[in-house]
C-alpha cells in the first residue's frame, strides 16, 4: 500500500496525467522504497517523502518533459535531460538526498552508473550547453 496519495504527489508536481495513471507511479515508488529502504532505520515520515519524490520522478519520465532552448535567435524544444537513473530528474535526486543511508545512490552505482556525472551529463541552460566533461561533482 502506497505511503503517499495522488493529491500529496500533485502538491510537488504539475501533470496532466489522470489520477489512475499517477497511482501507477505511486505504486512503483512504493515498491522501490519498500524494497530498498523498508528495512532501514529511516523514519516512516522520511520514507513517505522519499516515496513522494520518487513518484514525481517516475511521472516526469512518463510525461516526457521537454525544455526550450534558444541560441542566437534559433529556438528548439528538446527532451529534458539531466543524468541517469534516479539522477535523471530533480525529483529523483531529491529522493537520493533524503536517503541518508545512501542506498538509492548505491542502486544507481550497482547498475554501472556513477553519480559523479563527469563525462556523462550535459546541462542545458538559456545560453547553451555545458558539457559534463567540464564539470566535476563529488558523489
Amino acid at each position: 500500500m502506497a505511503r503517499v496519495t495522488v493529491d500529496e504527489v500533485r502538491e510537488i508536481i504539475t501533470t496532466t496525467l489522470s489520477d489512475d495513471r499517477v497511482t501507477v507511479f505511486t505504486t512503483v515508488a512504493n515498491l522501490t522504497v519498500t524494497e530498498y529502504l523498508g528495512s532501514t532505520a529511516l523514519s516512516a515520515d522520511l520514507l513517505k517523502e522519499i516515496e513522494r519524490f520518487l513518484s514525481a520522478h517516475y511521472i516526469i519520465l512518463d510525461d516526457r518533459r521537454t525544455q526550450q532552448q534558444a541560441v542566437e535567435g534559433v529556438s528548439e524544444t528538446v527532451p529534458f535531460h539531466l543524468g541517469y537513473s534516479f539522477f535523471n530528474t530533480h525529483y529523483g535526486q531529491a529522493a537520493c538526498d533524503l536517503d541518508s543511508t545512501g542506498t538509492l545512490r548505491g542502486v544507481v552505482n550497482s547498475k554501472g552508473k556513477t553519480p559523479t556525472f563527469a563525462n556523462q551529463l550535459d546541462i542545458y541552460y538559456a545560453g547553451g550547453v555545458v558539457q559534463g566533461s567540464d564539470m566535476e561533482f563529488d558523489s
